[in-house]
């Protein structure tokens, strides 16, 4: 066993007394949104998945907090009845289906499209995202589950993952096939993925018990990158890499989280745990970085030529904040 693996224990073991319950995940809005997709009639069986979603990728593009704040602003919020009313007094071609949307190009500042003859009738404009980008997002959204999901996501899900009968190591594939099919939704990519799904799957109802998913659904953001960076993680590992697409492959911190997850038994943490359980790895190191969390090793409390002195994985020369290049960490 590895010193960075005996780190990243030491690191869960610590913040134990952050989570209590067993899959992180036991809310009545996630029970209220599956309950809907696998009783809801056909027409109402994406309304509450598609809200929760939409919601969830907002945060992709700009601010984070920009996106969100104009957002919860807005009096004409996106819903799936909405944009299904506003679609059918669409007149452009682009507005069919899932497939001709792909190339719609709606930008909101220059107020124009690849068909900007028809931007006046076209329904993106009448709600007010942050930007032009989160107006695709939503439509495309829509589309996804709509005609590829064909409005039945609990469908689509149990083709996928076999009714969620396989062990954590058994879904990888599945996990990666299911990632790729759903980053088609525009300008959605892994991360905003593998968080958003991760919580619905860990989330338990009758007939829906998808945790086996949800252990492999591995969220990289930039503090889970930078601490396996500042602590010389990647570079043990031989995965040193900019933060970015590469972070999601088995090339990059994925593949690191889940090699150190293979060394690590976190049924010892909690009985109802798996034994490999790579999003709860990844979880706790975000945990330990986040303002939100234990917020110790991030770049308001790092910096490469000021490390945290108070962090403990510092004091036993478990991190190495001056390996990394300069302007590499934020």
């Amino acid at each position: 066993m590895t010193s960075k693996v005996e780190m990243i224990k030491n690191v869960i073991e610590d913040q134990q007394r952050l989570f209590d319950a067993p899959f992180i995940n036991d809310y009545p809005e996630l029970k209220g949104i599956i309950q809907q997709m696998i009783h809801g009639t056909k027409a109402r069986k994406s309304i509450k998945l598609y809200k929760y979603l939409m919601e969830a990728f907002l945060y992709t593009g700009g601010s984070d907090q920009s996106n969100e704040g104009h957002y919860r602003k807005q009096k004409n919020k996106p819903t799936f009845n909405k944009i299904r009313k506003a679609l059918l007094a669409a007149e452009c071609p682009k507005l069919v289906c899932f497939e001709t949307f792909k190339n719609c190009g709606y930008r909101k500042m220059a107020r124009t499209c690849n068909n900007p003859e028809l931007i006046e009738t076209c329904p993106l404009p009448k709600f007010d995202m942050k930007r032009g980008t989160l107006n695709q997002m939503v439509f495309s959204l829509y589309f996804f589950l709509r005609d590829v999901c064909q409005n039945d996501f609990y469908q689509f899900v149990q083709a996928h993952f076999d009714q969620g009968k396989k062990e954590c190591y058994q879904v990888k594939g599945q996990v990666e096939n299911f990632i790729q099919v759903f980053s088609q939704v525009y300008n959605v990519g892994p991360k905003l993925i593998d968080m958003a799904f991760s919580h619905l799957f860990f989330t338990q109802y009758p007939g829906w018990d998808y945790r086996t998913v949800g252990a492999e659904m591995v969220a990289i953001d930039t503090l889970v990158h930078n601490f396996l960076a500042r602590t010389g993680t990647l570079d043990e590992y031989k995965k040193f890499h900019k933060y970015g697409l590469a972070c999601h492959t088995q090339k990059g911190c994925l593949g690191v989280i889940e090699e150190i997850a293979q060394e690590i038994d976190c049924r010892k943490y909690n009985k109802e745990y798996p034994a490999y359980f790579p999003r709860l790895v990844q979880l706790y190191i975000w945990a330990y970085c986040s303002m939100t969390g234990e917020n110790i090793c991030n770049g308001n409390k790092c910096k490469q030529s000021k490390p945290n002195r108070e962090c403990e994985l510092y004091t036993r020369n478990w991190c190495m904040p001056f390996i990394c290049p300069e302007g590499e960490l934020t």
